[in-house]
């Protein structure tokens, strides 16, 4: 009705997001290699070269969106070691994703962090002093608030019966 021919409406937002998917992946390896500036180009033509996922981009599925906001958690996390600016943008990347799809980047930050945790002391690195600065804090209540608002929300409009659908039962 916006003068958007149906098709094209409906399989743009997963062309847009397995673009930005692109971005995250380069933004993942810089954050993983950070001393190869090749690291970047060269993940992202290995992550373009799938078939599938051009599919999944293609065929108006939430996937894309997925492996989106699931990269760009993963990501800024990792840089958000070194510049707790990041923490915000991974709070964000983690509410967004719940919204759009599932919490992958809540389980895949969560993930990272706990490992990072248990290793820290055999490399000598204190990893209380993240958990107590003021971004961590706001990158958890984004996380958090971010993925439980849409439970929370259709709980409110729907009752009980819409979390026993949301959980799968």
């Amino acid at each position: 009705e916006a003068g958007i021919e149906q098709w094209v409406a409906l399989r743009l937002p997963s062309l847009i997001f397995a673009l930005g998917g692109m971005i995250s992946v380069a933004l993942l390896a810089a954050a993983v290699m950070p001393a190869n500036l090749w690291a970047m180009p060269a993940a992202v033509l290995l992550f373009s070269g799938s078939a599938q996922y051009w599919q999944h981009a293609l065929s108006a599925t939430l996937d894309s969106g997925a492996v989106f906001f699931a990269n760009l958690a993963l990501a800024s996390t990792m840089l958000a070691l070194k510049r707790p600016g990041w923490w915000y943008v991974a709070g964000i990347a983690i509410a967004l994703g719940s919204l759009q799809k599932a919490p992958i980047g809540l389980l895949l930050a969560g993930l990272y962090l706990s490992v990072l945790s248990a290793i820290a002391g055999w490399q000598g690195k204190q990893f209380r002093h993240i958990v107590v600065q003021r971004p961590f804090k706001i990158f958890l209540l984004l996380a958090i608030l971010g993925t439980l608002a849409w439970p929370i929300l259709q709980t409110i409009l729907h009752g009980t019966k819409a979390i026993n659908e949301f959980f799968g039962n």
